[in-house]
């Protein structure tokens, strides 16, 4: 009689200690934040107690404002081509539009995995080019990185990197 005693004690301890873990799991998943920074960063918000929050604030601020000027930058490099009659201002218009819409299927593209990114991705250069091709703009000016388009090292355009604060894939 003891002894089935004994077994329903260890058996019910078991059970709550399972509960109990269970529920601290549950817990600890709700309060967890889905911040994915770089390794330096994860670093610099570990050792300074800083929050995670803010710090994703600053990075979503600073990412912003690295856009506009990069945005700006390529407005006014399209603006000089009008002006030098390398394009016209119907065809800077549709590369403007063109560029904000594959900015959108890029961003789409951050929760594949590399292999289906890097098909999607060839999927949309592919796509980029006959756009191109068909409007008669030279492909240079949809990818006005510093280097980077569909040379050797792939498809860069867009201020693309793989990830939310720049990341490589």
């Amino acid at each position: 009689m003891r002894l089935k005693a004994a077994v329903a004690v260890v058996v019910l301890a078991c059970v709550s200690v399972l509960l109990g873990a269970y529920g601290l799991s549950a817990i600890a998943a709700e309060t967890q934040t889905d911040y994915n920074f770089p390794p330096v960063i994860q670093k610099l918000v570990e050792k300074f107690n800083l929050d995670p929050a803010k710090v994703d604030e600053v990075l979503q601020q600073d990412r912003k404002e690295r856009e506009a000027k990069r945005q700006a930058m390529i407005e006014e490099r399209l603006d000089q081509a009008v002006k030098q009659g390398r394009i016209t201002e119907k065809q800077k218009e549709a590369i403007l539009a063109k560029r904000k819409e594959m900015q959108e299927k890029f961003a789409a593209l951050r929760n594949l995995s590399p292999e289906e990114r890097r098909e999607a991705l060839k999927q949309l250069r592919d796509e980029m080019e006959k756009w191109a091709k068909e409007n008669g703009i030279d492909t240079k000016w949809l990818l006005m990185g510093k280097g980077r388009g569909f040379g050797p090292r792939g498809f860069c355009g867009f201020g693309f990197k793989g990830g939310p604060y720049g990341r490589i894939m």
